[in-house]
């Protein structure tokens, strides 16, 4: 082709041309990261190179540690009892770190193939991961409800997936059970991570998460420690629910930029989640609710995430999302939006008659909007609270 060059060619042609000499430290800045700006502004995160690799090696760290505990998954192996190339399929944008960090450097470091997804499209993923064979697929809960949906639409078991795990949001338990059940060669994980942590946090997979699926996981070794404290930074009992600590040195530098951000955030090492967890007499952690998701009505405190668990129960209900809308009188109530499923006659009223065995009857949303579209989300796939709150609440 006219005016076409290959690469290798202009090469050959610099044979002279040698690499800067660039001294790095291991505390040096590798990259800016930024937030999704699902609950605020977006804040760019900035993460040392001894971050990075030190995420990957505490991944690694973890594989190493579920191969001995009997929770490692099968094998790549195909229907001939040949082994095959491990391959993750990363579904997320290279600005999020679960494509960064967990998905592509990762593969990168052991030698494992990455199919990488432009956008997100169901069939497509189904084609890829049975063409590919696929082994490793990570995900916000949404796109694995999909990816099963278009896989029995299209006739396939994805046969090469050994490993369905999720983040960003909480997987429904109807969920997890769905994929043991529809996909029992692929062991359903997964985990708790931040941007601000360089990924590693909590995870679990395997019989585990099927035994507890309400939970994140135990804390992530060896390079991760935990508090869980109340609002005066005193450590709560095992089963007590307060703010999530975590120190690694994983962890960001500080928010570009943002000096107070950086200092409300990170306090004598320790990263302030705003995430509100407990965690039970054998070290498995529970995510309660962000601390600024939670209701106070008339004084009582509701967390959305329980509400939104509810929900979810009710099978007309692919997703929903809780937040609090004004009361005159109790100054915050329970509202919702949920998306239903195609050609359902599910009423406001049933959704709320459904719940009332499953909630106490103060957590019952006030307001249960009803929509036929999924709810909205942000570049990263988590949904965008902002957004909602507007629509509905203005």
């Amino acid at each position: 082709m006219e005016k076409v060059r290959s690469f290798w060619d202009i090469i050959d042609t610099r044979d002279d041309t040698a690499l800067p000499d660039v001294k790095v430290d291991p505390d040096d800045d590798f990259c800016v990261m930024y937030t999704s700006g699902s609950s605020g502004h977006p804040k760019g995160v900035v993460l040392t190179h001894r971050s990075a690799v030190s995420a990957i090696q505490s991944w690694l760290f973890s594989i190493q540690v579920s191969n001995l505990m009997g929770w490692a998954p099968n094998p790549p192996i195909d229907d001939d009892g040949n082994a095959y190339q491990p391959c993750t399929m990363i579904t997320t944008p290279f600005f999020h770190i679960s494509a960064t960090h967990a998905g592509f450097l990762l593969a990168l470091w052991i030698g494992m193939k990455a199919v990488i997804l432009s956008k997100w499209e169901p069939a497509r993923a189904v084609e890829l991961i049975d063409r590919e064979q696929v082994s490793r697929f990570a995900c916000v809960p949404t796109m694995s409800a999909e990816l099963l949906e278009a896989a029995a639409r299209m006739g396939s078991t994805l046969r090469s997936l050994r490993t369905i795990d999720s983040g960003g949001a909480k997987r429904p338990a109807s969920q997890v059970a769905e994929i043991a059940a529809r996909v029992p060669h692929a062991m359903p994980g997964t985990g708790f991570g931040m941007t601000e942590t360089g990924g590693p946090g909590i995870g679990m997979r395997g019989e585990p998460y099927l035994q507890n699926p309400e939970a994140a996981g135990r804390l992530q070794p060896p390079l991760m420690e935990m508090r869980i404290v109340d609002d005066e930074d005193n450590e709560v009992s095992v089963g007590e629910v307060g703010e999530l600590l975590l120190k690694s040195v994983t962890n960001l530098r500080c928010y570009l930029d943002e000096p107070q951000a950086t200092s409300e955030a990170l306090r004598d090492g320790w990263l302030y989640t705003g995430d509100l967890a407990r965690v039970d007499e054998e070290g498995v952690i529970t995510i309660v609710d962000r601390k600024k998701d939670m209701i106070i009505r008339g004084g009582e405190n509701i967390s959305c995430s329980e509400v939104s668990a509810a929900l979810h129960l009710h099978p007309n209900v692919i997703e929903g999302l809780v937040f609090s809308i004004p009361d005159d009188r109790l100054g915050e109530n329970v509202g919702a939006c949920v998306y239903l499923s195609a050609n359902c006659t599910t009423t406001e009223e049933e959704l709320k008659d459904f719940l009332v065995p499953h909630l106490a009857s103060f957590k019952i949303p006030k307001k249960i909007w009803l929509r036929d579209a999924p709810l909205p989300r942000g570049a990263t796939e988590k949904v965008d609270r902002l957004a909602v709150r507007a629509e509905y609440l203005g």
